[in-house]
């Protein structure tokens, strides 16, 4: 077959739009993936977790995993104070936490409130301070961040422990309102329970 001058120039177009695309696609995809690691939430190192602070995280994943909520009464009860259970206006303080766990747990026996521990407690942490020397380890390791733009991993993350229409509200106001567990240095446990929501939320 012979080519004219015409086909000759149609050819060497079409590979050098090829060529192109190729170069833009690949420039995409690596500046994308920049972007969404710079967007991530930091996460905590677990090799940085105070000793005290991994026994309680232990304890309560290991006692979560029988599925029955009373035996987690008495990791409540080696603080001086109870974990808070629950932050809304109509929250019981004088009970033991674990009956307004049940309750939040509806149907399930205090059990969706354990399995929510148990993954929660599997993701990475981040921490703040809560008085000079004594740090608070929060799970999971974006309850302290803006989530209005989260990376694919922060979205995954955060699939696992909120339902659709709980993920559409904090993509909407870039706050965490999932549940959340904070552990200070000295292994004290200090609450399990949702922030940043109305009283109709609940």
């Amino acid at each position: 077959m012979i080519y004219t001058e015409a086909q000759y120039n149609v050819d060497t177009i079409k590979r050098l739009f090829k060529l192109c695309l190729a170069v833009f696609l690949l420039f995409y995809s690596a500046t994308a993936t920049i972007a969404d690691e710079f967007n991530c939430a930091v996460k905590g190192n677990i090799t940085n977790l105070p000793e005290l602070v991994v026994k309680t995280q232990q304890d309560i994943i290991e006692t979560a995993q029988f599925g029955n909520m009373n035996p987690m009464l008495e990791i409540a009860e080696r603080n001086e104070v109870w974990p808070v259970p629950d932050f809304g206006p109509e929250a019981n303080y004088q009970e033991p936490p674990i009956r307004s766990w049940v309750k939040q747990s509806q149907d399930t026996e205090g059990r969706y409130i354990l399995a929510q521990m148990i993954e929660i407690l599997s993701l990475p942490y981040t921490k703040k301070p809560l008085t000079q020397g004594v740090d608070l380890y929060i799970w999971p390791y974006f309850a302290l961040s803006d989530l209005t733009y989260p990376c694919t991993e922060d979205m995954i993350n955060l699939l696992k422990i909120v339902t659709p229409a709980e993920y559409k509200t904090i993509r909407e106001t870039g706050k965490y309102t999932g549940y959340q567990l904070a552990i200070s240095t000295d292994g004290t446990w200090h609450y399990f329970a949702r922030k940043n929501i109305k009283a109709s939320d609940e």
